[in-house]
């Protein structure tokens, strides 16, 4: 089990990591009052690939190096808006997103993404995905992972 404490002691010594992975199971509500945990941010200079539960998350890292955001089983029912914490992220950085994905969310509002090349929406169970690509000008490479229903009209 991780504490706050035990978040603010293991960031720093990774930091020479080039690929972090978080996935953490919470007992309440992230979008609460309580939610995550919140400290000023931890530079990892190497790091290349993120992948987070919550968005808010984005908000532990300075992350100049940063090529690959990977946002996955969060609010599976709900619109995931995660502009705010994506420009923030860039701005603080100075990285690039080549590279987003994202799992099992409704309707995601990214804002618009200058250097995103590669996107990836993994919608697997019956929920219905929608983003706007037109704030993707760079977007060459485009993949969808979903469930086609058996009434093709209906999906």
């Amino acid at each position: 089990m991780f504490r706050k404490g035990d978040l603010l002691d293991l960031l720093p010594m990774l930091h020479n990591i080039k690929e972090l992975h978080l996935r953490f199971n919470y007992g309440h509500d992230l979008d609460s009052k309580d939610g995550l945990p919140q400290f000023a941010p931890t530079p990892l200079n190497h790091l290349r690939v993120l992948e987070v539960f919550h968005p808010d998350i984005l908000s532990w890292f300075e992350t100049p190096s940063l090529c690959g955001l990977y946002f996955v089983n969060y609010r599976k029912d709900k619109p995931l808006d995660v502009h705010e914490q994506i420009s923030s992220l860039i701005q603080r950085s100075g990285c690039q997103i080549r590279k987003l994905s994202f799992e099992s969310c409704k309707k995601i509002h990214v804002g618009t993404l200058k250097d995103v090349e590669e996107l990836e929406i993994c919608s697997e169970n019956q929920t219905r995905s929608s983003i706007d690509i037109s704030s993707l000008p760079k977007l060459r490479f485009l993949t969808i992972i979903g469930v086609v229903h058996q009434d093709i009209e209906q999906w």
